[in-house]
């Protein structure tokens, strides 16, 4: 019988490290793959959560669909007349009375300046007040787009629990929340904010009273708001089941929001 010839011992040696390192290569490899696939889920979280972060929740103001909310003849525009959960843009070129049109329809518009200083900052009419107009049938807020920070030092929950003194501190703190002005941010001065978080506090002021505002009342409210404030604000639009007149030049935006129907002005 023959014996079995074995390799030299230099051959063996060379093909076991040569195993040792394919195998190694392949750990690797499977192990750069495992990183890469957790990081585009750490990623990916991070994104739900982001979103999640930038979500502005508005409350639901009980809105029936075929509530009658404005019905008017108006001396320019025509017939208008939204109901239930209606939203309408009004369009036109600059200078065509959008803005005035909004006051007449909120009783606002007046020649004196007590008038004018009224309307530049967020107005509210509600049935508590009797400040329901004859065109409008339902509680409203109006956000005109000069909006006036009356009282700087005050913090934005400060200016939330003003509309309503009776409500907790808790029950504001977690309404500025719903409306992104997370944990400290509450209690910054509305003299610091920008633009598109002056927007937000005076929204969520507006409709933390009671009842809710019914119909939203915006005239150009991303003027001062960069890109990605313009899309937290369509997104929310877009969820609100109330009724809404918007006064917009952005198409996109008015698309994203779902507007029903546009009164255009020439």
């Amino acid at each position: 019988m023959e014996a079995t010839k074995r390799e030299p011992k230099i051959i063996m040696g060379a093909r076991k490290r040569a195993a040792q390192e394919s195998a190694a290569k392949y750990r690797a490899t499977h192990e750069r793959g495992v990183e890469q696939a957790q990081e585009r889920m750490r990623e990916a979280d991070a994104a739900v959560r982001r979103e999640e972060l930038l979500r502005v929740e508005l409350p639901d103001p009980q809105l029936p669909s075929g509530r009658v909310v404005v019905d008017v003849e108006d001396p320019v525009a025509g017939r208008i007349h939204l109901a239930g959960p209606a939203r309408v843009r009004l369009a036109g070129p600059n200078g065509s009375g959008k803005t005035t049109l909004l006051r007449r329809l909120i009783g606002g518009h007046r020649d004196d300046p007590a008038g004018d200083a009224a309307v530049r900052s967020a107005v509210r009419g509600n049935d508590d007040d009797n400040a329901v107009t004859p065109a409008v049938a339902t509680p409203w807020a109006f956000l005109p787009q000069d909006l006036r920070v009356e009282h700087p030092d005050c913090s934005v929950v400060d200016a939330i629990r003003a509309v309503r003194p009776s409500a907790s501190a808790e029950e504001a703190h977690a309404h500025a929340a719903r409306m992104l002005f997370i944990d400290d941010a509450g209690f910054r001065r509305l003299g610091d904010l920008s633009g598109g978080e002056r927007l937000r506090a005076a929204l969520a002021s507006e409709l933390f009273a009671r009842p809710v505002p019914q119909l939203l009342i915006l005239d150009e409210p991303t003027n001062n708001l960069d890109l990605e404030g313009v899309e937290v604000l369509a997104e929310a639009l877009a969820r609100w089941r109330g009724a809404l007149l918007l006064v917009s030049h952005d198409d996109g935006f008015c698309d994203r929001v779902g507007v029903d129907d546009v009164i255009t002005l020439a």
